[in-house]
């Protein structure tokens, strides 16, 4: 299925999730509002969409408004984690427009940030108690994850083993948990919901690695941020973990002139060719395939349907994207 015929078969889904999204977030405060639509105006909503498409490959045929609103659950607190990110990351531009902290503040981000997650806990209440026990497991299981990165700044000795648990933390666990909540809202039985947890969970596990890899090799302009973050930021990523394991010294020796806050663009690009040049990039996109085919294998028993159509090509779609 190529991306102009999943776009048009999802909008309908992504126009009722946002209707949702709009209809919850009511504050008393403006900035607060300000901020959220910043933020929320563009975005994937492939969190929101697992749920739903989760639901329908399971046969799903009761309320869609209820199960609209539990994927708008899922985006507020995946947006919530954003606006904290680009506060920590001290982010310019996020999702192509000016991230929330730089427009508004450092102090109005965090706390509609704080609002969101604050905001999502009290809608789910409306939901089975093992819906709500597994967002609010993912969300503070997110929040370690982040925090696993930031010690690990600056660690070129990080392997790939604990890079990955990282990254599970910190991205595949709500993706996770978006294809669980939908399994269990539908009514599936442990079997399936099992599965639905192994799908989402190699997910976001090869969304994070390509996600990873687009820093190296995307545009500012197509990926709507900043290139070369990672490195920037002292974050060791699967494409340097990689050629590390390959290096003769010329990368060491590069990254060091970057600890040393020699961050200019010739340097940077000569990290870049390295990370080329050892394999870094086609050992990433190959592990990123790699864990989309067991994402896809993972829900080989559903029957074939246009749901699991589209299931499988929002797989395909997060290691063959440009942003």
């Amino acid at each position: 299925m190529n991306k102009d015929r999943l776009k048009k078969i999802i909008s309908t889904h992504t126009k009722k999730i946002n209707e949702q999204l709009y209809k919850m977030f009511v504050p008393q405060s403006s900035l607060t509002r300000q901020v959220f639509n910043q933020t929320i105006k563009t975005g994937k909503r492939l969190r929101p969409l697992l749920v739903v498409y989760s639901a329908l490959c399971s046969n799903y045929k009761g309320d869609m408004t209820s199960l609209y609103r539990l994927g708008a659950i899922m985006e507020l607190v995946h947006t919530a984690s954003l606006l904290h990110d680009d506060v920590i990351d001290e982010a310019d531009v996020r999702r192509g427009v000016i991230s929330s902290n730089r427009l508004f503040g450092n102090e109005a981000s965090i706390l509609t940030g704080d609002y969101m997650y604050s905001l999502a806990y009290n809608a789910v209440l409306d939901y089975d108690k093992k819906i709500a026990k597994k967002i609010s497991e993912a969300a503070y299981t997110l929040s370690e994850g982040e925090t696993k990165e930031i010690e690990n700044t600056g660690n070129t000795e990080l392997t790939e083993k604990e890079y990955l648990e990282i990254i599970y933390m910190k991205t595949g666990i709500l993706i996770e948990a978006s294809g669980v909540v939908g399994a269990i809202f539908s009514g599936c039985d442990k079997e399936r919901i099992d599965l639905f947890s192994e799908m989402g969970k190699n997910l976001g596990i090869a969304f994070q690695i390509y996600d990873d890899v687009l820093d190296y090799m995307g545009t500012e302009e197509k990926m709507g941020k900043e290139t070369m973050k990672d490195i920037r930021e002292g974050k060791a990523t699967l494409p340097l973990i990689h050629s590390l394991h390959n290096d003769d010294g010329d990368l060491m020796d590069a990254l060091r002139k970057l600890e040393k806050s020699d961050v200019k663009k010739e340097n940077l690009l000569k990290i870049k060719r390295l990370v080329e040049k050892r394999s870094g990039i086609v050992y990433s996109l190959k592990k990123a395939e790699d864990y989309a085919e067991r994402a896809k294998k993972a829900i080989s028993f559903i029957e074939i349907s246009s749901s699991r159509q589209v299931l499988e090509a929002l797989i395909d779609y997060s290691v063959n994207r440009e942003h």
